[in-house]
């Protein structure tokens, strides 16, 4: 068996020049898991929303676009560059649409271009809204291909961290807790940052399954801090197919700067979606429930920088389309590592400027004021494959019943990968392999 782990952060911390109020900006009396004081609407989340096919399917498309137009300024920029990288646009796009909620004039209209979000608000956060739950809807206990059990858990969370005492808008706080399921936890910045951080981190960590620790650095929120957006994503799936522990063994990655390094391949002969075509490679592997996949694209005879700069949403969705099933041995490495991102820099040159220019931001409709500004935004991921001996080895007869033999498909090359909802196409991860052994 395969254990998938991918969990995403993102946080963006707003910071202003203003004077509390005394009172509280509603009744204090929820409680969070935490165990602190929360700013929330006494409206329910909507578990149904009501959204057009049409707006649903559109969004999704521009989600598309967005997650390829951020992946390649990252691959662009020094920062990433030669690195692995692992990021969930849709982590990012749902963090933004929450901010977007208290924007407003230019700030607004910034976020919305930037990010390609529908200007109509009314349909932005249903749509967020209903992809939420098809995400989630996901998770289950499944049968895989060998007829034992898989498991896909799959939690989606959101939670904003305000300063206490400070008012918030309630038309702000009813767009949260309808579409996004999110309060506003209350902590004391002005007195004591750390301690929030601290509370903040916590709350990462168990959403998590602990595999982000220190999610907000040092320093990352101070006494000016008013409120703290949070986005996280956990993901643990089984392949539908499990790999064999028996058959991994130790081969060559050939590296961009014609390096090489040995690192454990996993290997086995079954059925997957495949398609080489015009120097690309490509598969899918299904999770358990066929409702989540990976998709694997390495370019084998083509340039790899030049491809990932000019991939498209319109040549991923043709060479999906394009896949068929096809009795094949797959040969792909192990791998491991994290990635971190500093927003600011890539949400400005995709035209957010606004929102983090102090006396020029405006999320008047969060609190009323034009005082807030975006202190900062980052972005973490994390993403391990891995075996586990004991079922890997129901997974052996698998293999066995043909004696013709199958093409054989070794990634062995950078190559990039997503992980996506078979169902809808949605994006929840993206990013690329150069070197599986860092």
């Amino acid at each position: 068996m395969i254990k998938f782990l991918i969990s995403s952060l993102l946080f963006v911390a707003l910071t202003g020049c203003f004077h509390d109020s005394d009172d509280d900006p509603v009744k204090d009396d929820f409680l969070q898991d935490f165990g602190g004081d929360t700013a929330k609407s006494d409206s329910p989340r909507d578990t149904q929303p009501l959204v057009q096919a049409g707006d649903l399917s559109a969004q999704i498309s521009n989600n598309s676009d967005f997650a390829l137009k951020i992946f390649q300024n990252m691959v662009s920029g020094s920062s990433q560059e030669n690195k692995n990288i692992v990021f969930s646009p849709f982590s990012i796009s749902q963090a933004m649409v929450m901010l977007s909620a208290g924007a407003a004039n230019n700030t607004l209209e910034e976020i919305n271009q930037g990010l390609m979000l529908n200007t109509d608000q009314a349909i932005l956060h249903p749509s967020f809204n209903q992809l939420d739950l098809d995400f989630t809807s996901r998770a289950g206990t499944y049968t895989r291909s060998d007829n034992s059990q898989g498991e896909l858990l799959l939690n989606i969370s959101n939670a904003l961290w305000g300063q206490t005492g400070y008012e918030f808008e309630g038309p702000f706080l009813d767009v949260l807790a309808i579409n996004h399921g999110a309060g506003i936890n209350l902590l004391n910045f002005t007195d004591d940052a750390e301690l929030a951080r601290t509370e903040i981190n916590q709350w990462v960590a168990t959403q998590t399954k602990d595999k982000i620790i220190d999610a907000m650095p040092p320093n990352s929120v101070n006494s000016d801090t008013r409120l703290v957006l949070t986005n996280t994503v956990y993901l643990k799936a089984d392949w539908l197919s499990p790999f064999s522990v028996a058959s991994t063994s130790d081969l060559e990655f050939n590296k961009l700067d014609a390096s090489i390094v040995t690192v454990p391949f996993m290997s086995q002969r079954g059925v997957f979606a495949y398609k080489e075509e015009a120097g690309v490679i490509v598969v899918e592997l299904p999770f358990v429930g066929d409702k989540l996949e990976m998709v694997l694209v390495m370019p084998d005879s083509v340039d790899f920088e030049t491809y990932e700069s000019t991939l498209t949403q319109a040549i991923l969705n043709s060479l999906i389309l394009s896949l068929q099933s096809t009795d094949v041995r797959l040969t792909m490495p192990k791998f491991n590592f994290k990635s971190e991102v500093s927003l600011k820099t890539e949400l400005q040159s995709l035209g957010v400027i606004d929102a983090f220019n102090e006396g020029v931001a405006d999320f008047s409709a969060m609190d009323g004021t034009t005082n807030l500004f975006v202190q900062s935004a980052i972005h973490k991921a994390f993403i391990t494959v891995e075996e586990s001996g004991v079922e890997a080895g129901a997974f052996t007869g698998i293999s066995i019943g043909t004696t013709s033999a199958p093409p054989s498909i070794v990634i062995n090359k950078p190559f990039l990968f997503m992980i996506r909802d078979k169902v809808n196409g949605s994006i929840l991860f993206l990013g690329r392999v150069l070197d599986p052994s860092a």
